[in-house]
């Protein structure tokens, strides 16, 4: 999935991105909104797209790297 696709696609399910934000407002912002721990483990480091449009990969590194130490920790294991 390419970033453009994947804009598309959080435009369809979290709904059109504000014109007075950049998208790396509208997705921290979005990030914030749905889990607020992560975001501010993400604010103010390399990955935080806030400022920057162009920190956009490493924002959602960061994230799956937040996910994948999720499903690691054996106390959320099935």
């Amino acid at each position: 999935m390419t970033l453009s696709q994947f804009f598309d696609y959080c435009n369809g399910i979290c709904g059109v991105r504000p014109s007075s934000q950049r998208w790396g407002q509208w997705a921290f912002n979005l990030l914030y909104e749905a889990y607020p721990e992560i975001a501010n483990n993400i604010r103010g480091g390399e990955a935080d797209p806030f400022y920057d449009d162009d920190r956009i990969p490493l924002f959602l590194q960061a994230i799956l790297e937040h996910v994948k130490a999720y499903l690691a920790d054996e106390r959320f294991s099935c």
